[in-house]
């Protein structure tokens, strides 16, 4: 059985030093830790340059006035507090061989039922105005342009001004960014101002992108190029249309990598032995996300402490789902996490790392960043011991046993998927 502890894993119980708070109050100094790996691709130092740090000062928040077209405002800032864009001193913004810094993004625009309640306000004015209770469509154009002009000379006052700011580490050494954010809209603004910062694009470490890079690696490209959706439980009829995966997909390896991990816990005492003769113990957590692999049967969400062995997971997997985010508690060596995996975008929220007794805020910190970094090599351990077995000839027997496995949580009541679809 897995009979790691788990004790570090105290949510809640954070060290804390004044220190540090007076160094960094945002970020990821503190609480638990959610993050999306970027690859840096392109030229770039080992360490933090002067270059790189005057790149950051040249282009911290309010140096650059221009406002884009949708009202985004970007700019990096020192992840104290929102308006600090001190970046004279490199000691500032760096923790042993790591970056840490932020990026500010405000929306400046009216939002749309501000715009709305305006365009509302002109109309009952022009009613009003015409007094026999019809808007004609100058009226009605009228309308919206004097909105749309209230609204601008508004945002341009800052009346409607929204603050964000999200952390991001940079290893330069490794070449790798950790994004405190996992929104569309955060990344977009990210890898936009890191290109016009550095010259220097970012590719986001899915687990699509991670399969080619690992399988460039174990010399398996083609095998990954022929590989197609694998199925636990036989898929509808062969006349219904499946999910489309283009050429260039390959994130049904996301959700299968889950399963797999699923039936590691389940048949093999919760610990992966890896293709790095690294034991890493596992446990299924607090919650599971599954989908139907047809997208026939939707979307099943279990939400307790032990969502492996729960009926409503077991049903849900015997009727071809399989899992897109699991909860797990990971151990690997002498480190311990509690985190929530995607399968798809391979980003990891509520990261809680061990505690670390040290006194030094600089050797504090350093400690929390080494164990983000550690925590996503454990995942790209676990990602490519699977990926060697999913692409070499044993993997039919192994799914094999895995189809094996979800069959047996079968219910006589539980009509298979092809009963489901009929």
């Amino acid at each position: 059985m897995f009979t790691h502890s788990l004790a570090g894993i105290v949510p809640g119980s954070w060290h804390q030093n004044g220190d540090i708070d007076r160094k960094f109050n945002m970020g990821f100094s503190s609480g638990s830790v959610t993050f999306q790996r970027y690859y840096l691709a392109g030229e770039h130092p080992t360490s933090l340059s002067e270059t790189w740090l005057k790149a950051f000062e040249e282009n911290a928040f309010g140096a650059e006035t221009e406002v884009r077209s949708d009202g985004i405002e970007t700019g990096w800032i020192v992840p104290t507090h929102y308006y600090d864009v001190d970046f004279s001193d490199e000691s500032r913004v760096t923790v042993g061989r790591f970056i840490h810094v932020a990026i500010r993004v405000d929306r400046t625009n009216a939002p749309a039922a501000i715009v709305r309640s305006y365009r509302a306000q002109e109309e009952q004015a022009a009613l009003f105005a015409n007094g026999n209770g019809v808007l004609s469509a100058q009226d009605k154009r009228m309308a919206k342009e004097a909105a749309m002009d209230r609204a601008e000379k508004e945002a341009r006052k800052g009346n409607f001004r929204r603050i964000n700011a999200y952390p991001l580490l940079i290893d330069l050494q490794k070449g790798v960014l950790y994004f405190g954010a996992l929104g569309a809209g955060a990344s977009e603004s990210l890898t936009t101002l890191f290109a016009k910062t550095f010259g220097v694009s970012l590719v986001a470490a899915t687990m699509d992108e991670l399969s080619c890079r690992m399988a460039e690696r174990g010399k398996l490209t083609r095998e990954l190029d022929d590989a197609s959706p694998s199925f636990l439980v036989d898929p509808p009829n062969s006349d219904m249309d499946l999910p489309d995966f283009p050429g260039n997909d390959r994130s049904f390896l996301g959700r299968e990598f889950l399963a797999w991990l699923w039936h590691a816990v389940q048949t093999s005492e919760g610990l992966v032995n890896t293709r790095l003769n690294q034991q890493i113990g596992l446990v299924i957590c607090d919650s599971m996300k599954l989908n139907c692999c047809a997208e026939v049967t939707g979307t099943t969400t279990v939400t307790c402490d032990g969502p492996a062995t729960a009926p409503e997971a077991r049903a849900a997997l015997s009727l071809g789902k399989l899992p897109t985010k699991l909860g797990l508690m990971v151990a690997r060596g002498a480190n311990e996490w509690s985190l929530q995996l995607d399968g798809k975008k391979a980003s990891i929220s509520r990261l809680i790392l061990q505690r670390d007794e040290d006194d030094d805020p600089e050797a504090f910190l350093e400690g929390r960043f080494n164990q983000i970094v550690q925590a996503g090599q454990a995942v790209d351990e676990l990602f490519d011991t699977f990926l060697h077995a999913r692409l070499n000839a044993g993997w039919k027997n192994e799914l094999g046993h895995m189809r094996q496995w979800a069959e047996s949580f079968r219910s006589p009541t539980v009509p298979a998927l092809q009963r489901a679809t009929a």
